[in-house]
C-alpha cells in the first residue's frame, strides 16, 4: 500500500505488477484522513477550508470529504463535488486558490 505523500520508480512498479499478476488500484481516503488535514489546516491558523473532490459518480471521496466536515460543524468548511477527475479539476483548485 502507498499513500500519496510516497513514491514509487516506474521500474518498481512494473516489477510488481509482473510479480504479483495484477494492476494497482486506488481507493478514496478515509474520512479520518480528511479530518486530520482539516485539523491541521485549523491548527495552522486556516479559518475557511475548500476541499475540491473528484466526482462523487466514480470514487468516495467526497462522502469521506463530507463526514469529515461534519465533525467540524461550527468550523467553515465547503466541500465540493467537482463532477470531474481530470485536469478540469486543477484548474477549479488553481482558481479557488486565487480567489483566496
Amino acid at each position: 500500500i502507498l499513500k500519496s505523500d510516497e513514491e514509487i520508480d516506474n521500474a518498481t512498479l512494473f516489477a510488481r505488477v509482473d510479480r504479483e499478476g495484477k494492476l494497482p488500484t486506488t481507493s478514496a481516503p478515509s474520512p479520518g484522513q480528511f479530518a486530520e488535514t482539516y485539523e491541521a489546516a485549523l491548527a495552522a491558523g486556516a479559518e475557511q477550508i475548500v476541499c475540491l473532490c473528484v466526482s462523487a459518480e466514480i470514487s468516495g471521496t467526497y462522502g469521506a470529504a463530507v463526514v469529515a466536515r461534519d465533525m467540524f460543524p461550527d468550523r467553515d468548511i465547503s466541500v465540493v463535488d467537482t463532477r470531474t477527475l481530470a485536469l478540469a479539476q486543477g484548474y477549479m483548485a488553481l482558481a479557488a486558490a486565487e480567489a483566496a
